[in-house]
């Protein structure tokens, strides 16, 4: 059952798990394998993020970072979280540290938003 669920402040879905299970010819075991393993590489960038976001930023590990998370959360169908991902990468790109202390809320939203939606899709 795919979790279509949406962002109240954004169009795009925080989970929607249609487009892998097409591609995974809907076998529910490795749909659940991959969800996990997405919500682990999730936490590790989140974390690695946070980190940056907390000291001096790095521009070049939070863009790397940013880029991992938009590539993953758009293969997994969250496309809000890559959608703010994007933009970090962008500004982290033009080391725009104003431009990223904007989108650090709303990014930290589309996150836990996601993992959420993660937790729920696992518990189906």
């Amino acid at each position: 059952m795919p979790n279509t669920s949406h962002s109240k402040s954004n169009d795009l879905p925080i989970l929607d798990t249609r487009r892998l299970e097409n591609i995974l010819d809907n076998d529910e075991e490795m749909l659940i394998e991959f969800i996990a393993e997405f919500n682990q590489l999730l936490l590790d960038d989140l974390e690695a993020i946070s980190k940056e976001l907390e000291r001096e930023y790095d521009f070049d590990t939070i863009r790397s970072h940013a880029h991992k998370i938009k590539g993953s959360s758009n293969n997994f169908g969250a496309e809000f979280l890559a959608d703010i991902s994007s933009e970090i990468e962008e500004a982290s790109r033009k080391k725009n540290a104003t431009r990223i202390k904007e989108l650090e809320s709303p990014f930290s939203q589309a996150a836990a938003a996601t993992l959420d939606a993660i937790k729920l899709r696992l518990n189906s």
